[in-house]
């Protein structure tokens, strides 16, 4: 990992202890390190099952490239009909679009000028290119030519970051590129080469400095997803995903098939809550993919997308005996969530409802 911790003073685990100051529910987590698992969250405390654990906002996050005018650029808003268009749409890149007046005064203090010109460059570019992949990731492509171009303002005096900045960014894990999948790999190196021709032109930049925010963004990006129901009830994983973004305290929670963390997304934050009670000193993790699926599936997706073999006890164990699945993963064909236990004032027992779609385990029904 690259760090630049020195240069904002302290250590990176006072650095992080400060961002953690910063964030709510502070007191439910901390970070340890070792060798192996690198920098991880914990349990602060004894935690109860449904208790908030970290509430978290992007520090940059961008929609994806198909729902780019159905999404708010600002504030990540989007109508109960996914289909229906933002209120403004930037006539100059294309690439833009917000909800609200108050929305568009806010992006048009970074937008408006050379990242305008840089998103219209790089549809340009996009469009002239065949390969398949290059369209998927073209959201990548903004997001990276976003965090150069604030760099470049902030370096002049036009921007200032809220809670992180650049450098910030730079101290989290890289993609493992000898392991990730070959069409990864391809998607990688052919952001970075294109970046750097949309930007060249535009402001100074290197190839490295470009590489350093690609091969991050793989290892700790956050997809931020319709909910499973409704219209988007029959959406796959990827079709439901309607933008991408870092956070960077975030970042910090590994990846466990089997995980005591569940997360959902409120507005364009997420909340990360304890799934069952757990102690103190325990690892807190949440699923990087869908739990849906045996386990020669999880290890395969999380080779090509994340560059590891998972060896958590739900994939060292057997197969035939999953508790796991039966206990916390959503019965419901193709949802993959996870089922919480909820209190109400209706019902004396829990109810135990997937996070996700809303499906009811005891009653089959939806709330």
């Amino acid at each position: 990992t690259q760090s630049t911790w020195g240069s904002r003073g302290g250590s990176a685990m006072e650095r992080l202890e400060q961002w953690l100051t910063r964030a709510s529910s502070s007191a439910a987590l901390c970070f340890q390190t070792s060798s192996v698992k690198g920098r991880y969250a914990v349990a602060k405390k004894d935690l109860k099952q449904g208790e908030l654990i970290l509430e978290e906002e992007p520090f940059i996050a961008i929609p994806m490239d198909a729902r780019k005018l159905f999404v708010c650029d600002v504030c990540l808003r989007f109508e109960e009909d996914n289909n229906v268009p933002m209120k403004h749409t930037c006539l100059g890149c294309e690439s833009v679009a917000t909800c609200s007046d108050q929305c568009q005064k806010k992006l048009n203090s970074t937008h408006a000028g050379l990242e305008c010109e840089a998103f219209g460059r790089l549809q340009e570019l996009l469009k002239d290119q065949k390969s398949s992949f290059v369209h998927d990731t073209a959201s990548l492509h903004r997001l990276v030519v976003r965090l150069l171009l604030l760099k470049h303002k902030y370096q002049h005096g036009q921007y200032n970051w809220k809670d992180y900045n650049f450098d910030d960014l730079l101290t989290l894990c890289c993609t493992n590129v000898q392991t990730v999948s070959t069409r990864k790999k391809q998607v990688m190196d052919t952001t970075v080469q294109n970046v750097a021709s949309v930007l060249n032109p535009l402001v100074p930049s290197t190839r490295e400095e470009i590489d350093a925010i690609v091969s991050r963004e793989g290892a700790n990006a956050y997809g931020l997803y319709y909910p499973s129901r409704g219209p988007s009830q029959y959406l796959s994983s990827e079709e439901r995903m309607f933008a991408s973004g870092f956070y960077l305290l975030s970042s910090f929670f590994n990846h466990s098939c089997q995980p005591n963390v569940y997360k959902t997304l409120r507005n364009g934050t997420y909340l990360f809550n304890a799934l069952h009670d757990i102690s103190a000193g325990t690892e807190l993790c949440h699923s990087y993919i869908d739990l849906d699926k045996n386990t020669n599936q999880r290890r395969q997706e999380l080779l090509a997308n994340y560059g590891f073999v998972c060896s958590c006890k739900r994939c060292e164990g057997d197969e035939l005996d999953d508790r796991y699945m039966e206990e916390y993963i959503c019965p419901k064909h193709g949802c993959g969530g996870l089922v919480v236990s909820h209190v109400t004032v209706e019902y004396d027992e829990p109810i135990r409802v997937c996070h996700r779609c809303g499906f009811d385990v005891d009653t089959e029904e939806y709330t």
